[in-house]
């Protein structure tokens, strides 16, 4: 048997030397090239948080991504983090294609919706003011208001270290009550040099402390109000209707403004403030008042 030898110009010294031999080239340049790989997508979306709370309530549920490398036009808001070699760096972001938040958001509401709340996912804008992104979802005539804002979120993987993994993360939830007044709030903030797990993994990990800590889950609960009973007055004869006295009709409420408050639905629909489920929902509620 006669051995054939290849001499590829461009290559020449990775293939003179002996260890090379007999590899083909297109799987020589795969590995000379494996830098261009475009980077890992994860998803954050498919799964839902372990929620303690329970209950029937409205609640209105968003995520507001503050992340500096966000709002200064750094990186996309579809970014979580990056991956390092000895060749290259690339940039990891949502599978969903979607910017976190609304990754983050789905997320949060359909967690909530499975301890029987009905939630309403609402899309809060990168460039609102916390307090902006709280109390705008007041039109909705939720009981509560869940508000997850994202200072920081980004992991930071060595692919040729073992997929060593730092994660660096700053989360502030916010429950507050049908008007905007906060009734509990939870932060965690800090450094993991060395995560374990997927990272999608790691924050759903990080938003069940959040969620369940005792004054959160407090605020989520809600109970009726507990009211003393008092006696019955007396009952008082009632004196005979004079003849030919007519009824009198009962009083009837007066009829809200439906109109305005269509319209006012309306708008917060093509700004993107709502999603097209919730503006249905609204506009059939607000039309069987009629």
């Amino acid at each position: 048997m006669v051995r054939a030898r290849v001499h590829v110009t461009s290559l020449r010294s990775v293939t003179s030397n002996t260890q090379w031999r007999g590899i083909p080239v297109a799987l020589i340049s795969a590995l000379l090239f494996a830098g261009c790989a475009p980077g890992t997508k994860l998803s954050y979306g498919d799964t839902v948080a372990r929620v303690d709370a329970s209950g029937t309530a409205r609640v209105a549920a968003a995520a507001h991504d503050r992340r500096k490398l966000i709002t200064s036009g750094q990186e996309s808001p579809t970014f979580i983090g990056r991956e390092h070699s000895l060749h290259h760096t690339a940039t990891v972001n949502t599978a969903s294609g979607q910017p976190l938040a609304a990754d983050l958001t789905n997320l949060l509401a359909a967690s909530l919706a499975a301890k029987g709340f009905k939630a309403i996912p609402v899309v809060v804008s990168t460039t609102e003011s916390p307090d902006a992104a709280a109390t705008k979802v007041a039109v909705l005539q939720v009981d509560r208001v869940v508000v997850l804002t994202v200072d920081d979120w980004r992991t930071d993987t060595r692919t040729d270290n073992k997929f060593k993994t730092q994660l660096f993360y700053d989360l502030d939830l916010q429950v507050r009550d049908s008007v905007g007044k906060v009734l509990a709030q939870r932060r965690l903030s800090g450094h993991e040099g060395g995560m374990s797990g997927a990272a999608r993994d790691a924050f759903r990990q990080k938003l069940e402390l959040l969620i369940n800590s005792p004054e959160v889950t407090q605020a989520l609960t809600l109970s009726a109000p507990t009211t003393t009973a008092e006696p019955a007055p007396p009952t008082l004869p009632v004196a005979p209707r004079p003849p030919g006295a007519g009824e009198q009709s009962p009083a009837t409420s007066p009829t809200p403004d439906v109109a305005s408050q269509l319209q006012r639905l309306k708008e917060l629909y093509e700004k993107g403030l709502v999603t097209e489920d919730v503006y249905k929902e609204k506009m059939r509620e607000i039309l069987n008042r009629l």
